[in-house]
């Protein structure tokens, strides 16, 4: 697959298709020789396609965080709330993430948390890990991280980026999910994440309500915040003019959407 060739605006949400996990994977592997594991043995999730394991012991894990039991029954419930509002998403996860490693907070209090820690691996990127103490919280953060894998597999990296934005990570912006600047490969990785995090609250709002639009209305400011930022100051090449105007479109739809919900709640 030619990077020329992609319809860049098709890539930016998920597809039904799954044209933009294609071609996420193509590129992953020609750029930078990312090959996703084949089909994994037991224990594992998402039809059989991602492997439950703990966490690789050479990649660093948040102080804050130690494993967790792989057959969490949380993360069960996790997976079939994606897969029962977004069962494009639920196919994409399994398309894109090889490993999921369950992890339990320190806080011998987190029964009572909701939300969710998440992180993923540094490269190649097709691991993820999870908290599991709030099965919705762990949904988002499902989705949240299969986010960050496939824009790294497009070629955008937290703090540096071979395509789509061209901002030098010595120029810093604002972010409203940090209290410092960050370059603005970060502030997209944190809009696009957080893109998918807000779409998966809206589809829940028909499931659950109450849960759903606990954190709505602070997550459609703070989408709305990033992509005027970006907006502001972003310089891209010619597939990040074609690849962003999608994205900021289903912003303004989640906004507009949230809106409707909150109102009325």
């Amino acid at each position: 697959m030619s990077p020329d060739d992609v319809a860049w605006a098709r890539v930016a949400e998920p597809q039904q298709d799954g044209y933009d996990t294609r071609v996420a994977r193509a590129l992953a592997e020609q750029e930078f020789g990312w090959r996703r594991p084949p089909v994994p043995a037991p224990p594992h999730a998402f039809d059989g396609r991602v492997a439950l394991r703990s966490w690789p012991s050479d990649i660093p894990l948040n102080p804050e965080l130690k494993p967790g039991r792989l057959e969490h029954p949380n993360l069960r419930r996790a997976e079939a709330c994606i897969r029962n509002v977004w069962p494009v998403v639920h196919r994409q996860f399994a398309d894109l993430v090889a490993e999921l490693a369950p992890v339990d907070a320190n806080d011998s209090a987190s029964d009572s948390h909701i939300g969710s820690c998440s992180g993923h691996s540094p490269a190649p990127p097709f691991a993820v890990y999870v908290t599991c103490f709030d099965a919705f919280g762990a949904a988002e953060s499902l989705v949240h991280e299969m986010a960050h894998v496939k824009l790294r597999c497009l070629g955008v990296r937290v703090e540096s980026s071979s395509r789509l934005i061209m901002n030098p990570p010595s120029e810093l912006y604002r972010s409203p999910l940090r209290s410092y600047p960050r370059p603005m490969t970060a502030v997209v990785h944190a809009f696009y994440s957080w893109l998918h995090l807000t779409e998966l609250d809206v589809r829940w709002a028909d499931v659950e309500p109450r849960r759903a639009l606990m954190l709505l209305a602070r997550n459609c400011i703070w989408i709305a915040a990033m992509a005027q930022e970006i907006q502001a100051h972003v310089r891209t090449d010619e597939a990040g003019r074609r690849f962003l105007p999608p994205l900021f479109a289903w912003a303004e739809r989640l906004w507009t959407r949230g809106q409707t919900l909150l109102k009325a709640a």
